[in-house]
């Protein structure tokens, strides 16, 4: 059996006042100019729901790391906040002579909606060695950061739609559509890709179920890739279609909205339609 074990009333006010002094500590730090903290939204206008914004987290310090970096992402309404890479980017600059070490720390960010968005300060857990003091470690807050979202005229009468630099829709069948015998199994795979979005964003597949031809879905399968910075999503879904009665059936054009963040216009991405003929078996 485990059992909770209480800490005495004393030893606890000594845990928390040693992780108040470590916060003062980096504060110290940043009010005597040697620990520099910025946070900042990319691209600053121009926002659609639904498109990745990047929010920059920069930590720098005229001293160095001496331990990892945690980040706690806060909950904001209507925004999705991932950490996605797992890694800061670090460089070194100089400022008035002095060489400063910097970590930078990205997070995408999606809107769901339209709006002006705060996003409060982020509590980072640091470990920075101060010289005189040693090594400290402890939590200090980022900026909090703004980000407005606008809705153009052209997505106002539109439901639902991928906003991304790049995105593109096909779909491929394991045998010709057009030479079943009755009984027979046509294979469908359809595909969505798209960068700067996760794959849980793309559009869901639901497959006709014409009398005559029934049809059978498996799960999608969602993937998500990380290089660099370059986010790319795709979803893939498999349905496989059992010719039962002779016949002509048709499987029709599929059409979504594509917000291209390149050009900052509406496109349209489509599937064209496809017969499928069935045959008596003879």
């Amino acid at each position: 059996m485990i059992r909770a074990v209480r800490l005495p009333a004393l030893c606890l006010a000594l845990l928390l006042g040693c992780s108040g002094a470590a916060a003062g500590q980096l504060e110290e730090l940043r009010r005597a100019g040697r620990l520099d903290i910025s946070a900042g939204i990319q691209p600053t206008t121009g926002i659609v729901p639904g498109q990745r914004a990047r929010l920059t987290l920069e930590i720098a310090t005229d001293r160095w790391f001496t331990g990892g970096t945690r980040i706690s992402i806060p909950e904001v309404p209507g925004l999705v906040i991932l950490q996605t890479e797992q890694f800061a980017s670090n460089a070194s600059e100089t400022r008035d002579g002095q060489t400063w070490v910097i970590q930078r720390w990205t997070l995408d960010v999606f809107a769901q909606r339209a709006g002006s968005f705060t996003i409060p300060p982020i509590a980072l857990q640091l470990q920075v060695n101060s010289d005189e003091q040693g090594d400290i470690q402890g939590q200090i807050f980022s900026p909090q950061t703004r980000m407005d979202v606008t809705l153009p005229d052209s997505l106002a009468d539109v439901t639902a739609w991928v906003a991304a630099p790049e995105f593109t829709v096909r779909q491929r069948f394991d045998r010709e559509p057009d030479a079943l015998q009755v009984g027979d199994a046509l294979q469908r795979e359809v595909v969505f890709e798209a960068a700067d979005v996760m794959a849980m964003m793309l559009p869901a597949f639901e497959a006709e179920k014409p009398e005559g031809l029934a049809a059978y879905s498996d799960p999608p399968v969602l993937d998500n890739s990380n290089n660099r910075g370059q986010a790319r999503a795709r979803r893939s879904v498999q349905i496989s279609y059992v010719a039962e009665s002779p016949g002509t059936y048709t499987l029709p054009a599929r059409e979504y909205f594509w917000w291209d963040t390149n050009r900052a216009r509406l496109e349209l991405v489509s599937l064209p339609e496809v017969q499928v003929l069935s045959l008596i078996h003879i």
